[in-house]
């Protein structure tokens, strides 16, 4: 996750301090959400946001996330981003089509809330 506070810095000159989820927040989660993501949290412009890294990007269809992000901001009470190290431009298009919050490093940030 460092990664993502530095492109918010040199991209967007936005300073975002990333901190983990509380383990109170994370318990309250299904399993196959305690399972196949790390969470850190911060904020872009007032926003508080969750920030979900997939453990395993392969197991990532457009569709599976955008139930997930609903799932997860239900039990989260704040908007979700999906964190990506590396996606195909297919994948990427895929996902705004779905308008599922994402951000890729140095590539792409979509956030329709912001």
């Amino acid at each position: 996750m460092d990664k993502l506070s530095l492109y918010l810095k040199d991209v967007f000159g936005i300073q975002v301090e990333l901190k983990g989820l509380d383990s109170k927040r994370i318990s309250s989660l299904p399993f196959f959400l305690k399972a196949g993501y790390s969470f850190s949290e911060g904020a872009i412009n007032g926003l508080k946001i969750v920030f979900a890294k997939l453990k395993n990007e392969e197991n990532a269809s457009p569709g599976t996330l955008a139930k997930q992000e609903k799932l997860l901001e239900k039990q989260m009470g704040t908007r979700v981003v999906f964190v990506f190290d590396k996606m195909e431009t297919y994948e990427r298009k895929r996902l705004i089509e779905k308008k599922v919050a994402f951000l890729e490093p140095f590539k792409q940030l979509y956030i329709t809330s912001l």
